[in-house]
């Protein structure tokens, strides 16, 4: 049968090599997913910043067409004023003045015919 003698300092040694051969396996796979993660971060970042670069050229491009737009309802806006202020002088105040002509000529006919009964 063999024997060994072993001392605590050897002992200590010894586990403290093993915890170093585990620690150092462990930290290699914690470099490994750090380096996937880097390279998933800057894929990611990439595809990011092509779809910002896309999304402002499009929002310059909508803001323009948002203020054709505007210019093109203004411009309506503006015959539509326009067209309200021609009916309300060329038709409603003529026909609001006449019909005001024929109520007081219904009032002076109707006092007429109160007068001859």
């Amino acid at each position: 049968m063999i024997s060994f003698n072993i001392s605590f300092w050897e002992l200590a040694l010894i586990i403290v090599a093993i915890a170093f051969v585990f620690g150092t396996v462990h930290l290699i796979h914690v470099f490994k997913n750090l380096a996937e993660l880097l390279k998933n971060t800057s894929k990611i970042t990439e595809d990011n910043r092509t779809a910002i670069k896309n999304t402002m050229d499009n929002v310059q491009n909508l803001s323009k067409e948002a203020t054709t737009a505007t210019a093109h309802v203004n411009h309506i806006a503006d015959e539509v004023d326009t067209a309200v202020k021609t009916v309300k002088t060329d038709i409603l105040e003529p026909a609001t003045k006449i019909m005001a002509r024929l109520s007081s000529f219904k009032r002076v006919m109707k006092k007429r015919s109160k007068a001859k009964s």
